[in-house]
């Protein structure tokens, strides 16, 4: 009936570009704060260990999240990668807490009381090959930063760590667009 609409082209009368969501993913907390996040980028395994790779994981805002005073830990595994600027392990922006590679190659931790009080160290030399065990703390007294449990480097400080609005999270800064 219609000799030009025949063969291999009536496919081409559905829309090619599908558009689908994809799946949302969760952490689930499982102590009492239940400050569940909100996971966006590739979850791996990777010798037992479950992670994140090239994403990030959100927490909105939750008063337990929300660390002043004088006690801090944070601690993350990681897997190093190259390093393009600063980028956060764990952070609450750039005007509370946070755990990161500087672009100058080494692990910083950083709390804010007025001003950033920070303590650095150089990246292990394994830092693209195996995974570390990275920790910052604060008791008050001194900040201290730790890799697989030997402390890299430590600075005296006495302050409370200052309240800020922006959420915590893992991967990424929330304050700089970017980091």
């Amino acid at each position: 009936k219609y000799p030009v609409l025949q063969g291999g082209c009536i496919w081409d009368w559905v829309d090619q570009g599908l558009r689908k969501k994809g799946p949302i993913t969760f952490v689930l907390d499982q102590s009492r704060a239940g400050n569940d996040g909100l996971i966006v980028g590739e979850i791996v395994e990777e010798k037992g260990l479950w992670g994140l790779r090239n994403g990030a994981v959100y927490f909105r805002y939750a008063p337990s999240l929300d660390i002043t005073g004088t006690d801090l830990t944070l601690e993350a595994w990681v897997r190093g990668g190259s390093i393009r600027g600063d980028q956060a392990i764990i952070s609450k922006g750039d005007c509370q807490y946070s755990l990161k590679v500087n672009s100058r190659r080494q692990l910083e931790f950083f709390i804010y009381d007025q001003s950033w009080v920070v303590v650095r160290a150089p990246l292990p030399e394994s830092w693209e090959s195996r995974i570390q065990h990275i920790a910052g703390t604060y008791d008050g007294r001194k900040l201290r930063l730790y890799v697989d449990g030997v402390k890299v480097a430590e600075e005296a400080h006495q302050g409370p760590i200052q309240r800020c609005a922006y959420p915590v999270v893992v991967g990424r800064n929330a304050e700089v667009r970017g980091r």
